[in-house]
């Protein structure tokens, strides 16, 4: 078996990364899927969030060791990829953290959460550049969906949106199938 990854991409704090990707490992859960949640986060949110699940599990990688080195992700991802039916990777939210980088290379998915407004639209365009290169460089495969949230269907909502999809177009069309579960962002127009 092998684990579907998704990593939680937002480079800039406030935008719900680690909140949307406990609340989507929690979905999948109770669905009966065995999600392991990866919080490669120095500040822990998503680990210290899984504790409140008996069905999700967490492993906390936002520590640095002793020498200032970080634990591998992709070995993580490895060792947990055969026991797990998804993987959901929190990551930082420093743009310069090579985490960010080496959560996309090792995902299926990346998922961008960001709540309305100009700002978020920046940080989001800053995401979807590093699917780009990586997408070129190492994960031609890779799938990208933004996530607006924190919202009630606003019209700044819906402008964000908008903008979301002039960066690449990146949410037309993708449909990712998970086991048992299935996630599909809106498509243009809707």
């Amino acid at each position: 078996m092998s684990a579907h990854v998704i990593s939680m991409l937002g480079l800039k704090g406030g935008v719900g990364r680690t909140v949307v990707g406990m609340m989507l490992a929690t979905a999948l859960a109770r669905r009966h899927l065995k999600v392991v949640v990866i919080d490669a986060h120095s500040q822990g949110g998503a680990s210290w969030l899984s504790q409140l699940s008996h069905s999700v599990t967490g492993i906390f990688l936002g520590a640095r060791n002793i020498d200032g080195s970080r634990p591998d992700l992709a070995t993580t991802v490895k060792d947990q990829s055969g026991s797990s039916d998804v993987i959901i990777i929190d990551t930082p939210s420093n743009r310069n953290d090579p985490v960010n980088e080496q959560a996309a290379e090792v995902a299926h998915l990346v998922l961008a959460p960001m709540p309305p407004g100009p700002s978020e639209v920046v940080a989001a365009s800053v995401v979807v550049d590093l699917v780009q290169r990586v997408r070129k460089e190492k994960n031609p495969g890779l799938l990208f969906a933004g996530v607006i949230n924190m919202s009630n269907r606003t019209k700044l909502a819906t402008m964000c949106l908008q903008k979301l999809r002039e960066i690449e177009g990146l949410l037309a069309g993708v449909n990712y199938k998970l086991p048992s579960a299935t996630i599909t962002p809106p498509h243009p127009g809707s």
